[in-house]
């Protein structure tokens, strides 16, 4: 299995990246071969330079796999929306996912809705 991760710094403008996101989401679900994807919010930095914001990653069967969904139409329009969305503000790779343990906790099912961390909210 390979994912494609998406880290995204935070927005100059949420508003218009609020606006945007459910476009580039709509665009991406649609690829195929798209078998999960998970969209996370970085709650605390505990080390680098860059103030990230999102974590967004789509999972494929194979390399192959991701790669042709990337060079769709709507793949292509997706990439096109995020880097428009994010001002390139963004870094996107490719992992294979060599071994994945599950342990869900109680306290997983009650996570908190996405919401902007507060040190990255704008008045």
């Amino acid at each position: 299995m390979h994912k494609l991760v998406i880290l995204i710094e935070s927005p100059e403008d949420w508003n218009a990246f609020d606006e945007a996101w459910p476009r580039f989401l709509h665009l991406v679900e649609s690829v195929p071969g798209l078998r999960r994807e998970t969209t996370s919010r970085v709650e605390v930095a505990l080390y680098g330079n860059k103030a990230l914001a999102l974590m967004h990653e789509l999972y494929f069967d194979s390399l192959e796999a991701a790669q042709t969904a990337l060079a769709t139409p709507n793949g292509r329009e997706a990439g096109k929306l995020l880097q428009e969305i994010t001002r390139g503000r963004m870094t996107l790779f490719l992992l294979i996912i060599r071994r994945t343990t599950w342990r869900i906790s109680a306290s997983f099912a009650q996570a908190a809705p996405l919401r902007r961390p507060e040190h990255l909210r704008r008045g």
